[in-house]
Protein backbone atom coordinates (compact mmCIF):
# COMPACT_ATOMS: atom_id res chain seq x y z
CA UNK A 1 0.00 0.00 0.00
CA UNK A 2 1.41 3.20 -0.80
CA UNK A 3 0.81 6.30 1.18
CA UNK A 4 1.23 9.34 -0.12
CA UNK A 5 4.08 11.34 1.92
CA UNK A 6 2.07 14.46 2.54
CA UNK A 7 -1.23 12.99 3.84
CA UNK A 8 -2.93 14.32 7.25
CA UNK A 9 -2.65 11.08 8.86
CA UNK A 10 0.79 10.59 8.57
CA UNK A 11 1.10 13.93 9.37
CA UNK A 12 -0.79 12.94 12.39
CA UNK A 13 0.63 9.40 13.27
CA UNK A 14 4.36 11.45 13.31
CA UNK A 15 3.18 14.85 15.43
CA UNK A 16 2.16 11.85 17.72
CA UNK A 17 5.24 9.53 17.36
CA UNK A 18 7.29 13.12 18.01
CA UNK A 19 5.12 13.92 21.26
CA UNK A 20 4.72 10.63 22.47
CA UNK A 21 8.56 10.35 22.60
CA UNK A 22 9.31 13.95 24.13
CA UNK A 23 7.03 13.18 27.04
CA UNK A 24 8.13 10.09 27.48
CA UNK A 25 12.26 11.17 27.47
CA UNK A 26 11.11 12.92 30.11
CA UNK A 27 10.37 10.10 32.26
CA UNK A 28 13.55 7.78 31.63
CA UNK A 29 16.19 10.85 31.85
CA UNK A 30 18.97 9.91 34.41
CA UNK A 31 19.32 11.31 37.73
CA UNK A 32 21.92 13.87 37.69
CA UNK A 33 25.07 12.27 38.92
CA UNK A 34 24.07 8.70 38.08
CA UNK A 35 26.21 6.36 36.44
CA UNK A 36 24.50 5.50 32.92
CA UNK A 37 26.31 2.40 30.78
CA UNK A 38 25.20 0.39 28.02
CA UNK A 39 23.52 -3.02 29.15
CA UNK A 40 23.92 -6.53 27.73
CA UNK A 41 20.90 -7.84 29.00
CA UNK A 42 17.74 -8.61 27.25
CA UNK A 43 15.62 -5.55 28.99
CA UNK A 44 13.76 -3.24 26.29
CA UNK A 45 15.59 0.09 25.42
CA UNK A 46 14.05 3.17 24.29
CA UNK A 47 15.73 2.25 20.99
CA UNK A 48 13.52 0.44 18.67
CA UNK A 49 16.16 -2.37 17.19
CA UNK A 50 15.38 -4.68 14.41
CA UNK A 51 16.65 -8.07 14.52
CA UNK A 52 16.91 -11.23 12.34
CA UNK A 53 15.14 -14.74 13.38
CA UNK A 54 15.54 -16.79 15.01
CA UNK A 55 17.23 -14.44 17.92
CA UNK A 56 14.72 -13.69 20.03
CA UNK A 57 12.92 -9.71 19.95
CA UNK A 58 12.61 -7.47 22.40
CA UNK A 59 9.94 -5.22 22.97
CA UNK A 60 10.62 -1.54 23.31
CA UNK A 61 10.07 1.56 25.32
CA UNK A 62 10.70 4.98 26.39
CA UNK A 63 8.88 4.05 30.21
CA UNK A 64 10.98 2.63 33.01
CA UNK A 65 8.55 -0.45 33.09
CA UNK A 66 8.93 -2.83 30.52
CA UNK A 67 6.72 -3.57 27.61
CA UNK A 68 5.32 -7.00 27.05
CA UNK A 69 7.15 -9.07 24.30
CA UNK A 70 4.41 -9.69 21.99
CA UNK A 71 3.85 -13.37 21.29
CA UNK A 72 2.59 -14.19 17.81
CA UNK A 73 1.19 -17.74 19.56
CA UNK A 74 -1.22 -19.42 18.01
CA UNK A 75 -3.32 -20.23 21.45
CA UNK A 76 -3.51 -16.70 21.60
CA UNK A 77 -6.87 -15.59 20.24
CA UNK A 78 -6.94 -12.02 18.96
CA UNK A 79 -9.63 -10.04 21.00
CA UNK A 80 -8.86 -6.41 19.52
CA UNK A 81 -8.29 -4.88 15.57
CA UNK A 82 -5.17 -3.75 14.46
CA UNK A 83 -5.31 -1.27 11.51
CA UNK A 84 -2.62 -0.52 9.63
CA UNK A 85 -2.02 2.89 9.41
CA UNK A 86 0.80 3.63 6.99
CA UNK A 87 3.29 0.68 5.26
CA UNK A 88 5.89 1.86 2.75
CA UNK A 89 9.54 2.50 2.08
CA UNK A 90 10.70 5.74 2.67
CA UNK A 91 14.22 7.01 2.55
CA UNK A 92 15.90 4.00 3.35
CA UNK A 93 13.72 1.86 5.59
CA UNK A 94 10.42 0.16 5.37
CA UNK A 95 7.85 2.73 7.66
CA UNK A 96 4.78 0.97 9.37
CA UNK A 97 2.49 2.59 11.63
CA UNK A 98 -0.82 1.72 13.32
CA UNK A 99 -3.74 1.76 15.48
CA UNK A 100 -5.86 -0.74 18.01
CA UNK A 101 -9.19 1.45 17.11
CA UNK A 102 -11.64 1.35 20.51
CA UNK A 103 -8.60 0.36 22.51
CA UNK A 104 -8.13 2.72 25.19
CA UNK A 105 -4.49 1.43 26.84
CA UNK A 106 -1.28 2.38 27.99
CA UNK A 107 1.84 0.06 28.17
CA UNK A 108 1.58 -2.00 25.08
CA UNK A 109 3.60 -3.33 22.49
CA UNK A 110 3.42 -3.03 18.61
CA UNK A 111 5.70 -5.35 16.55
CA UNK A 112 6.03 -5.35 12.54
CA UNK A 113 7.10 -8.54 11.06
CA UNK A 114 8.49 -8.88 7.38
CA UNK A 115 8.93 -12.09 5.95
CA UNK A 116 10.26 -13.27 2.80
CA UNK A 117 10.69 -16.58 1.81
CA UNK A 118 12.26 -17.97 4.64
CA UNK A 119 13.72 -15.18 6.45
CA UNK A 120 11.65 -12.80 9.50
CA UNK A 121 12.74 -9.32 10.56
CA UNK A 122 10.96 -7.67 13.26
CA UNK A 123 11.14 -4.30 14.98
CA UNK A 124 9.01 -3.21 18.03
CA UNK A 125 8.10 -0.32 19.87
CA UNK A 126 5.91 1.64 22.09
CA UNK A 127 2.63 2.47 22.16
CA UNK A 128 -0.06 5.46 23.43
CA UNK A 129 -3.68 5.74 24.51
CA UNK A 130 -5.16 8.95 22.92
CA UNK A 131 -8.41 10.05 21.09
CA UNK A 132 -10.07 6.64 21.85
CA UNK A 133 -7.61 4.13 20.41
CA UNK A 134 -4.65 3.08 21.13
CA UNK A 135 -1.52 4.51 18.58
CA UNK A 136 1.67 2.44 17.79
CA UNK A 137 4.76 4.60 17.85
CA UNK A 138 6.07 4.41 14.34
CA UNK A 139 8.11 1.71 13.60
CA UNK A 140 11.31 1.69 11.08
CA UNK A 141 12.73 -1.02 9.70
CA UNK A 142 16.21 -0.11 7.61
CA UNK A 143 15.88 -1.32 3.88
CA UNK A 144 19.77 -2.15 3.57
CA UNK A 145 19.40 -5.29 6.19
CA UNK A 146 16.16 -6.54 3.96
CA UNK A 147 16.41 -8.36 0.44
CA UNK A 148 14.83 -6.27 -2.81
CA UNK A 149 11.86 -7.66 -3.78
CA UNK A 150 7.80 -8.16 -1.73
CA UNK A 151 7.91 -8.51 1.77
CA UNK A 152 4.65 -9.84 3.52
CA UNK A 153 4.20 -7.62 6.44
CA UNK A 154 1.91 -7.84 9.37
CA UNK A 155 1.36 -5.51 12.69
CA UNK A 156 0.89 -7.20 15.91
CA UNK A 157 -0.47 -5.24 19.03
CA UNK A 158 -0.21 -7.10 22.41
CA UNK A 159 -0.48 -6.03 26.12
CA UNK A 160 -1.24 -8.14 29.15
CA UNK A 161 -4.95 -7.90 28.65
CA UNK A 162 -5.04 -7.47 24.59
CA UNK A 163 -4.05 -9.39 21.64
CA UNK A 164 -4.65 -8.76 17.94
CA UNK A 165 -3.00 -9.20 15.03
CA UNK A 166 -3.71 -6.79 11.48
CA UNK A 167 -4.11 -8.63 8.23
CA UNK A 168 -1.08 -9.24 5.63
CA UNK A 169 -0.25 -6.47 3.38
CA UNK A 170 2.83 -6.41 1.32
CA UNK A 171 5.77 -3.44 0.91
CA UNK A 172 8.58 -3.67 -1.97
CA UNK A 173 11.70 -3.09 -0.97
CA UNK A 174 13.74 -1.88 -4.69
Amino acid sequence: MRVPVNTPVRVAVMVLALLTCAGLAACSTPRPGAAVSPSSSTEPTSIATPTASPEPTAAVTAEPTPLPVPTASPGRASDVEVVVITLDVVSGTVEASGMVPKLLEDGGACTLTLVQGGVTRTVSGATAAAQESTYCALLTYPTADLGPGDWQATLEYSSAAHFGLSGTQTVTVP
